[in-house]
């Protein structure tokens, strides 16, 4: 357990902001606007509960507090993590929430600030005058009166498929990799509908249903 909360965090507060995903935008660097209680698996098989925690959109880890401050759990050895009836699965590092599923296997979400666009709007847009996102967690943003309704945060949705315990990343080379031969034409009929997106769940349930065809 000496392993398990590591690495104090430095995570201003914003006041007055809403936890909602908007047109793909938040003002939160949070996934919960509270911090909230959970129930941790370990890999140890060991059972940890937390009073107060929230997942951090930087780098999907779990974080928590603790005399007054906020830590980054050690995510090595973390598994699992249920916040009320939410499960959040550990995948490549980050927490994933599950979404669905078809039998035995899992739809997985990972929700996460993409740090990429935002660098590039600090360089294109005018409305951002100042940030500092750096490995020192510590997350500061000002902006002008040209677009004051815009939320700061452009966030990226991650799908993954769990499958046989597996994690796939809901992308049309890697789903492809690992349908059966004999779906392979299930598959090709599915994502050829004119409605089917990448990002759009129900979409991707019917991917998961042919992923989770015998091969």
């Amino acid at each position: 357990m000496k392993n398990l909360f590591l690495l104090p965090l430095l995570l201003m507060v914003f006041l007055n902001v809403d936890a909602q995903i908007i047109d793909g935008r938040t003002n939160d660097i949070t996934l919960f606007h509270d911090f909230t209680p959970a129930t941790i698996l370990l890999e140890s098989g060991q059972i940890n509960r937390q009073r107060e925690t929230n997942i951090f959109l930087k780098n999907g880890a779990l974080i928590y507090k603790s005399q007054g401050k906020v830590m980054q759990a050690n995510m090595n050895v973390i598994k699992n993590v249920l916040v009320g009836k939410r499960l959040f699965m550990k995948i490549e590092g980050k927490l994933a929430e599950i979404v669905d599923s078809c039998g035995e296997n899992k739809l997985a979400l990972i929700r996460q600030i993409n740090i990429d666009g935002l660098n590039t709007e600090i360089l294109n847009n005018s409305t951002i005058t100042s940030i500092d996102f750096t490995a020192s967690e510590h997350i500061g943003i000002t902006r002008t009166e040209a677009n004051p309704d815009q939320l700061a945060y452009p966030v990226d949705d991650i799908y993954y498929f769990i499958v046989n315990g597996k994690p796939i990343l809901a992308h049309e080379r890697d789903a492809k990799r690992a349908v059966g031969r004999k779906n392979k034409e299930a598959y090709e009929r599915v994502i050829s509908e004119r409605h089917f997106k990448w990002t759009q769940k129900e979409s991707l349930m019917e991917v998961l249903k042919v992923l989770s065809e015998k091969p």
